[in-house]
C-alpha cells in the first residue's frame, strides 16, 4: 500500500489553476502549495486506513460466501451421487427379482434401464438354474465321537463334585 500513499500526479492548488504556466513561483507560494498537497496527501491516506478494516470485512464475508456456496454445491453433488448409486440397487434388486435370480447375484447384472437389467437377469437365470433340491445333511467326520446320552434320572443342577466322579466312572482309555 505504499504505492497509494505516494501519489504520482502532480496536485494543482486552487491558486496555481488560475495562474499562467509560464510564471514563476516565489518560494513562499511553493512553500504554501507544497503544504496544501502535503495536507490533502494525509487526508487521503487517514481515509484509507479508516476504510481498510471495513475492505478487509467486506472480502472476509465474499470469501465465507463463497465456501458456502461451493459446500453446498459439494454436498449435493455427494446426495446426487447417492440417490443415483441407490436408484441402480433397487433396479438390479427388482429385475433379479423379477426374473427369479437370487438376490446376491442382482450385483452382477448390467444395464442402466430396467428392461436392460431384467434382460441380463432373464439371461442369468437360464445359465444358473436355482438349486432347488434342498441340502443332504452330511455324516460327521469319523474323528467326531457321539456323546453319550444324559441319563433319566440325572439332574441338571448336580453338584461340580456329583458330575466330576460321574465323569470319572465313564472312561473309556
Amino acid at each position: 500500500m505504499a504505492d497509494e500513499e505516494t501519489p504520482t500526479a502532480e496536485v494543482e492548488t486552487p491558486s496555481t489553476a488560475s495562474e499562467p504556466e509560464n510564471k514563476e513561483l516565489t518560494p513562499d507560494e511553493l512553500k504554501a502549495a507544497l503544504a496544501a498537497a502535503r495536507k490533502e496527501a494525509a487526508g487521503y491516506r487517514t481515509k484509507l486506513r479508516e476504510a481498510e478494516p471495513y475492505v478487509a470485512k467486506a472480502r472476509e464475508l465474499e470469501e465465507a460466501q463463497k465456501s458456502d456456496v461451493e459446500k453446498l454445491t459439494a454436498a449435493q453433488a455427494a446426495a446426487l451421487a447417492r440417490a443415483e448409486k441407490a436408484e441402480a440397487e433397487l433396479l438390479r434388486l427388482t429385475a433379479a427379482r423379477a426374473a427369479g435370480l437370487d438376490l446376491d447375484m442382482a450385483d452382477r447384472l448390467k444395464g442402466s434401464t430396467l428392461e436392460e437389467l431384467t434382460a441380463d437377469a432373464k439371461a442369468l437365470a437360464e445359465k444358473f438354474p436355482a438349486n432347488e433340491t434342498p441340502a443332504v445333511p452330511r455324516k460327521p467326520h469319523k474323528s467326531v465321537r457321539e456323546v453319550a446320552p444324559v441319563p433319566p434320572g440325572a439332574a441338571d443342577d448336580e453338584s461340580p463334585a456329583a458330575l466330576a466322579s460321574r465323569i470319572r466312572g465313564r472312561r473309556r482309555f
